[in-house]
């Protein structure tokens, strides 16, 4: 059928087209009862400006983000359909400060365009036949007066609707003639939501005619009803606030399950909950991650009292409880982690020998690429050099020198001139005084000491 409209003919459908277009690009919900055109009931309504956004030309994948194996997806960013695409990145992967496309569109880390269209560059024009939609209002008849632009209007006739009658199975909390909500209850119960069951109820009275897709994006976006979802799965509340892409349901359950095990594998299971798993979620912390913090706290902090001692003591905002959990914090990354981790190892071997360990020591130790094992060798001979040390510059206070643990730290671990000058000095002195007596050393006496292989640590 064919309608006038002062300037050419469009059909009904063009018309209707032209229509959900304009609402895309108002944003306006499927489920507004004043988006709905003519007899059209809440289910049409819902498929036809759900299509609409769904529509929408795709942005080009940038050239990052086909490296790092991104796609473009359309992603639900409200409720009635109402969604856009929006480039993707695989969970884990860093997603850069800027992102440029080969038509030179510009998107900033949440995926904003900054500069360009958004669209890739076409060579050609087109010119749209589609005059702009002012205004539409259902007339008595059911049919839809539209007003354009230049002034001219043109009129749809009422669609006739035929009703559909489905009889659920198990229809949701009494006798429903949509089976859409049954689905939608069996899907959840795998999720474990708490009041959900009344969101859907509500949902049922304001909209009995949704499809199972629809009362789904209700319950995750709409501010109205999306209240359990958002309990349930907090960690993409958390992404959505840093504009990170969100976990679809299935993925999000996945990452849970990951956790449980990993947990369960590092005797945990007291991490294992789901204000952890949001946490981790909402900071981006996947599996190898987590591994790797687990694995210092375990394997490094843990598994010697003398390390974790040092750990706590250079580091009390992060060991006041479980020294294992305090690895998840994400405001601490994993390589300044295992920084830390090196430097309790350093400061252990220091209390493991009666000595005092300083933090700025161990780390300055750590940053000069001194590991565990050196660092007990080393230790071991300044817990012997260091009593006669110390006795020696007192005995021979007339040379100037004072041997303390740090010139006998500077000798061991890194090769210090001054500080070797200043024990051989002490040795010379020391080997002159028995020289002038018995002419015996002691076994106790700084002359005897040796660092073992070159004193390379």
């Amino acid at each position: 059928m064919q309608v006038s409209d002062g300037g050419g003919e469009l059909d009904a459908k063009a018309l209707l087209d032209a229509v959900t277009k304009q609402q895309v690009a108002a944003g306006i919900k499927s489920t507004d009862r004043s988006a709905r055109v003519g007899n059209e009931t809440a289910a049409q309504a819902n498929e036809r400006i759900t299509q609409g956004y769904k529509d929408q030309p795709k942005p080009e994948l940038t050239v990052e983000g086909a490296k790092a194996g991104a796609t473009i997806e359309f992603v639900r960013t409200a409720a009635g359909g109402v969604g856009e695409y929006k480039e993707v990145f695989p969970i884990g992967t860093p997603i850069p400060a800027s992102r440029t496309t080969t038509s030179g569109n510009v998107y900033d880390q949440q995926g904003n365009l900054i500069s360009g269209t958004g669209l890739k560059t076409s060579t050609t024009s087109t010119v749209s036949t589609v005059k702009k939609v002012t205004s539409s209002v259902k007339n008595s008849d059911g049919s839809i007066t539209v007003t354009y632009e230049d002034g001219t209007t043109s009129v749809t006739p009422a669609t006739v609707v035929t009703p559909t009658i489905v009889t659920p199975k198990a229809p949701l909390g009494g006798n429903l003639d949509n089976a859409a909500f049954s689905i939608v209850e069996g899907i959840l119960k795998n999720y474990d939501m708490k009041g959900v069951s009344d969101s859907i109820a509500n949902i049922r009275k304001d909209y009995p005619e949704l499809k199972s897709d629809d009362i789904l994006a209700l319950l995750k976006f709409d501010t109205r009803y999306n209240g359990p979802y958002l309990e349930r799965f907090a960690g993409n509340a958390e992404r959505i606030k840093k504009g990170l892409p969100t976990l679809d349901d299935a993925s999000y359950l996945k990452v849970e399950k990951e956790y449980e095990n990993i947990f369960k594998a590092y005797d945990v299971g007291s991490l294992a909950n789901r204000k952890t798993y949001a946490t981790l979620i909402g900071n981006s912390m996947d599996a190898v991650d987590v591994t790797g913090r687990l694995k210092i706290g375990y394997d490094r902090l843990k598994a010697d009292k003398y390390t974790e001692e040092a750990f706590r003591k250079f580091f009390p905002s992060l060991s006041n409880g479980d020294i294992v959990a305090a690895m998840l914090n994400p405001e601490e990354m994993l390589p300044a982690l295992e920084r830390k981790a090196a430097a309790a190892e350093i400061g252990g071997s220091y209390l493991a020998q009666g000595l005092e360990a300083s933090k700025v020591s161990a780390e300055s130790l750590a940053a000069y690429g001194i590991t565990k094992a050196g660092a007990q060798a080393g230790v071991r001979y300044i817990a012997q050099a260091l009593p006669r040390g110390s006795a020696l510059s007192q005995i021979y206070g007339e040379t100037g020198v004072k041997y303390t643990q740090q010139t006998a730290e500077d000798i061991t671990f890194k090769k210090n001139v001054k500080a070797q000058q200043e024990e051989d000095i002490l040795k010379a002195r020391e080997i002159g005084t028995f020289s002038a007596t018995s002419g015996i050393m002691s076994s106790k006496s700084l002359a005897s000491q040796t660092r073992g292989s070159g004193g390379a640590f």
